[in-house]
């Protein structure tokens, strides 16, 4: 419930089925409609991955349960298969959140959720078995345009949601395989353990350039940035300030100093 005080709200977590100390990973608020959304996973063991969405009742202060899904496992046909990742809200209520220990996207419409069949789901694919990690950050463009940040392949996936036709963005100058993923004002900010690398496009992200990068590197603390959110915007639409997460990923694999996955930072 909300704290008047602090303003503030707690949201009871939803548990997919078969899922064992989940943990949530992505979180959007719908604006227009006070929707929270929501993906939640057990995350040590990249599985047993869900998504819920919850309303926000203002007149009582307290978050309401209103709907939960389990991904799908292809492989077996089991429910709550996948590691939920990000997710990601359109101006209509149609939630995206990405799979990343199976390579996929999903879309909450209308009461369902089904997977996005794209054209080469091998561009969502992690490629290193020790960092089983691939599609992850999401945003979505003006134009419709899903972009996707795939860790382990360390490229930005342009795919088009209504055919399903995916490619790599054929990016110039420097940049890296990103966990979080912002957008504002026509760039895409990917956000990597250390940097935070700026891109723009002027053909719908069929290719890009970069306009540099921000050093946030605290890996000498044992820490890794893992996303973030914008602050305050200046007068044409660009951020003034970043505010970014970190996480120990030591802690939480076991070869940290602490394996208790709730201290992360």
């Amino acid at each position: 419930s909300l704290d008047p005080d602090n303003d503030y709200a707690l949201l009871n977590t939803y548990v997919p089925d078969g899922g064992v100390n989940p943990s949530g990973l992505g979180l959007k608020v719908e604006e227009s409609t006070g929707h929270v959304h929501a993906t939640i996973s057990t995350f040590s063991a990249f599985d047993n991955g869900g998504y819920a969405k919850y309303d926000l009742q203002d007149d009582t202060g307290t978050a309401v349960l209103a709907e939960t899904y389990n991904m799908t496992c292809t492989i077996n046909g089991t429910s709550g298969c996948g590691l939920a990742n990000d997710v990601i809200v359109t101006d209509e209520g149609v939630a995206y959140l990405t799979d990343s220990s199976n390579g996929r996207i999903f879309m909450v419409e209308n009461g369902a959720m089904e997977e996005v069949n794209i054209s080469d789901p091998t561009l969502l694919d992690w490629v290193d078995p020790t960092f089983p990690f691939g599609s992850n950050g999401l945003v979505m463009t003006e134009e419709g345009t899903l972009l996707v940040a795939n860790s382990g392949a360390g490229t930005l996936v342009r795919i088009d949601p209504e055919t399903g036709d995916a490619m790599n963005v054929e990016i110039e100058g420097e940049s890296g395989g990103g966990d979080g993923l912002l957008y504002a004002n026509k760039r895409v900010y990917i956000i990597t353990g250390t940097t935070i690398y700026i891109l723009e496009s002027s053909d719908d992200w069929m290719t890009a350039n970069s306009l540099g990068s921000i050093d946030i590197d605290k890996s000498a603390d044992g820490e890794s940035a893992a996303t973030g959110a914008f602050g305050p915007m200046d007068e044409n639409g660009d951020p003034i300030a970043i505010y970014v997460t970190y996480v120990r990923f030591g802690d939480l694999f076991g070869d940290g100093p602490n394996e208790d996955p709730s201290t992360l930072g």
